[in-house]
């Protein structure tokens, strides 16, 4: 199974028309599509960098976005990037190993 994962930045513009407003709040959004096949998840992830306004009207900007899938199953521009990668069973994680991440708090007097 495979996975495309996409990292976003979306803005929120709650006075769109209003050109001085400094009322605007963006967040990073993370998405996940998973496959089959990895044939199918590369072109879901071309297609999602196609959409790029950039890349609609470079063909030349595509064609490095194309090569940058196919050779490191990775492409970013600005504010987006798009990975595919192999999806493999979660580990088998203790409460032991859980609690051993937990942060210790060290007070001195």
């Amino acid at each position: 199974m495979f996975a495309v994962i996409q990292h976003t930045f979306e803005l929120d513009i709650p006075e769109p028309k209003v050109r001085s407003s400094q009322k605007s709040v963006g967040s990073w959004v993370h998405k996940v599509w998973t496959f089959a096949e990895e044939d199918q998840a590369f072109l879901y992830a071309l297609w999602i960098v196609a959409e790029d306004p950039l890349l609609k009207h470079n063909n030349d900007w595509f064609v490095k976005a194309h090569d940058s899938l196919m050779e490191n199953n990775f492409y970013a521009i600005g504010k987006n990037s798009v990975a595919i990668t192999q999806v493999s069973d979660a580990e088998e994680i203790s409460q032991a190993d859980l609690d051993s991440l937990k942060p210790k708090i060290h007070l001195i007097n």
